[in-house]
């Protein structure tokens, strides 16, 4: 078959047999539903076609596969990172619409609320800790005077 070609197919397995794994490698990447699996083996073919660009010479794909390197990790890291924060704010006791930056304010360690167990007590110091950062009535209405 190959040869009319002027080459056997056992001479295209000893020159090729580097870019074939690697081309390999880029095809069962993307077998997988998971982008981080995804990512992972198509790392391993960009670095079979890096060795296979510098070893043929063929830098434009050694330089293609190395830059496809960089934005692979340059995602994962991403990933990783943003799930580890998720994790981080889904343990917080209130995750509601925290950014992870605010200080958690924390009821039991107040005397009276630890002093007594009534909801009625530990309402009233949520309450004085909530109005604390709402303007007062008479703050917002000299404010809109001053408009």
């Amino acid at each position: 078959m190959f040869s009319a070609l002027g080459v056997t197919f056992a001479e295209i397995l000893k020159n090729e047999w580097l870019g074939i794994v690697a081309s390999a490698f880029v095809l069962v990447s993307f077998l997988f539903s998971k982008q981080t699996i995804t990512r992972l083996i198509n790392i391993c073919g960009c670095v079979a076609f890096v060795i296979y660009g510098i070893l043929l010479p063929a830098y434009s794909t050694a330089f293609m596969n190395a830059a496809l390197i960089i934005v692979h990790i340059v995602f994962l890291v991403k990933d990783y990172l943003a799930k580890k924060k998720a994790k981080r704010q889904a343990e917080l006791p209130d995750s509601g619409d925290r950014d992870g930056d605010e200080e958690v304010f924390d009821l039991t360690s107040c005397d009276e609320a630890s002093d007594n167990d009534s909801a009625a007590e530990t309402k009233k110091i949520t309450d004085n800790i909530s109005s604390e950062n709402r303007p007062q009535p008479q703050e917002a209405a000299a404010k809109n005077d001053n408009d």
